[in-house]
């Protein structure tokens, strides 16, 4: 989603911004408008390789989250990527797994990647639920990225510097917006 201003971005208001990046080589999220409402916004999504791998050498001003859809890819393989395109990735700030079988191996890849595994998750009719769940952290994150970014500004504020808090403050409100519509649908999904 990042913070837009008219057209452009004032520079470094979103250096340290999380940004969630999906690499779906399986072509998984068909969808993702319907698919991943309200948060079809939030993320970036790459099916080819060398396109994902060249958002991360473009964009080196994020904290990378990731979220890998691997549908073909073994648990040694899942291991093999992501020691050569996740871990290595020096912006990243978190990752997240969906593979065949992959909650049988979250206690053990969870250690194997203790700093930055949040978690490991099959395939199965929640899938979108699970896309969803990682879209909403994120979301937390963001909201937490404006509020210290505020905090930061307030200290010394003047008027140009009020107009970059009152920017903030309308991101913080349209995530909070996707939360409250996140936290909605899911109240529904479950009576």
């Amino acid at each position: 989603m990042g913070l837009h201003i008219g057209n452009a971005n004032p520079s470094n208001l979103l250096n340290e911004e999380p940004r969630l990046v999906i690499y779906d080589p399986g072509h998984v999220i068909n969808n993702p408008v319907q698919n991943l409402y309200p948060f079809d916004s939030l993320f970036i999504i790459h099916n080819n390789l060398e396109k994902w791998l060249l958002e991360f050498a473009q964009i080196r001003d994020k904290r990378w989250i990731i979220l890998l859809l691997l549908p073909s890819f073994t648990p040694a393989e899942v291991v093999q990527f992501v020691n050569s395109h996740v871990v290595n990735q020096q912006r990243l700030h978190s990752f997240y797994l969906i593979f065949n079988n992959g909650v049988r191996f979250n206690s053990q890849f969870r250690m194997r990647f203790p700093a930055s595994l949040q978690w490991c998750r099959s395939f199965t009719h929640r899938l979108y639920n699970d896309i969803r769940s990682a879209c909403a952290t994120v979301c937390d994150l963001q909201i937490t990225f404006c509020d210290q970014r505020v905090n930061e500004i307030e200290d010394d504020i003047d008027e140009h510097s009020q107009s970059i808090v009152n920017m903030y403050n309308i991101q913080k409100v349209r995530l909070y917006e996707l939360q409250a519509t996140y936290t909605l649908a899911m109240s529904l999904s479950y009576e």
